[in-house]
């Protein structure tokens, strides 16, 4: 794993993304939701009309990591010359140098992961605290934040929580003023938050049930899946918050 990294680090470093944003997250703490919120608000903010599906709009910007690490150049250059919101999973690298950093209840994101695994993924956890063991997650979340916290000063980061931006248009619309010197209404914010919902993009998935016809072999019952975990043990919260709520709140203030 140690040389997977080093690799990646060395093609980051010839990657040309000093001008482009970074909106780096831990895995489940709404990265895909937000990269596709600002994508919209950004495209709104320019007169052009915005695709509301729920989805990342990997049109506008891509999921960095989601590129061959050597094809990093050849792909952003196939872009427009404007600055592109980069998602990304992966550690601070100095080439990040303007970083939206989100955040979310590690509780929330390691139930969140966990459904993804057993329900999407099918891997098998005997319960809640063996995926907690097994998958080392308390600490991959603790070195993920802390590669951000330990970034160099020149670089501008702002941190941001996944429930303050769900809840207040108002965090929102200061983040994107401080990234990208964009100061946008609050009435359009709020518009566009409304059009990119959940509650949206569940009536967009059940037209796709009802006409995608693959649906009858492939579809996947998330919310009804006998699999999904919707209240941890309450013993399997503690163990979390003994490891992580001090670090959390650091995150947070």
């Amino acid at each position: 794993m140690n040389f997977k990294n080093n690799v990646v680090n060395l093609f980051l470093n010839f990657g040309s993304l000093e001008r482009h944003v970074i909106l780096a997250s831990h895995p489940k703490t709404g990265g895909t939701f937000l990269h596709y919120l600002i994508n919209n608000l950004l495209t709104a903010k320019n007169n052009i009309q915005p695709e509301y599906s729920y989805t990342s709009s990997y049109i506008n910007s891509p999921d960095l990591d989601m590129i061959p690490i050597y094809k990093i150049n050849h792909a952003l250059n196939n872009y427009n010359r404007r600055p592109l919101l980069l998602k990304t999973h992966k550690h601070y690298h100095p080439s990040f140098q303007r970083v939206i950093c989100l955040i979310r209840d590690p509780v929330k994101t390691f139930i969140s992961r966990y459904n993804y695994d057993r329900t999407f993924r099918k891997k098998y956890y005997k319960n809640f605290k063996s995926f907690l063991l097994k998958t080392n997650i308390i600490d991959q979340y603790r070195l993920f934040y802390e590669s951000y916290l330990k970034s160099r000063l020149s670089a501008r980061i702002v941190f941001v929580n996944y429930e303050d931006i769900i809840q207040n248009g108002k965090v929102l619309k200061d983040i994107i003023f401080l990234i990208y010197g964009i100061n946008l209404e609050l009435d359009l914010i709020n518009e566009i938050t409304r059009k990119c919902s959940k509650h949206r993009a569940l009536q967009i998935e059940k037209l796709y049930q009802k006409y995608d016809k693959r649906n009858k072999i492939f579809q996947t019952d998330f919310i009804n899946n006998k699999n999904f975990l919707k209240e941890p043990d309450p013993k399997d919260v503690k163990f979390i918050k003994l490891n992580l709520d001090s670090f959390y709140h650091l995150l947070s203030k």
